[in-house]
């Protein structure tokens, strides 16, 4: 995949397993990546993280909203998705 200028992906879960290889494969491939965890975890140079836990909507909001340049959401889970999707949380990732 060729990296366009407007490839901006906020990456959920960034601190994790699966989200720190997705970060690197983003980044290795040119994309601008900005990391999501509700685990304060910092990763000294590496990207820039936004500290915020899904399941709170007020503050997932508020946390979201400024991210005007993202264009890709990526994320990985099972049970916590279908239990936003259920309780409509999943609209907070539509808030970016």
């Amino acid at each position: 995949m060729n990296k366009t200028s407007s490839q901006v992906a906020l990456v959920a879960g960034s601190s994790g397993i699966v989200g720190r290889q997705l970060v690197n494969t983003l980044l290795h491939r040119g994309w601008e990546v900005i990391g999501l965890s509700h685990r304060a975890l910092s990763q000294p140079g590496a990207i820039p993280m936004i500290h915020v836990d899904l399941r709170d909507a007020r503050h997932s909001t508020q946390a979201l909203q400024p991210l005007s340049t993202v264009t890709h959401i990526f994320l990985q889970c099972l049970d916590e998705c279908r239990k936003l999707e259920r309780d409509g949380g999943a609209e907070r990732y539509h808030a970016a």
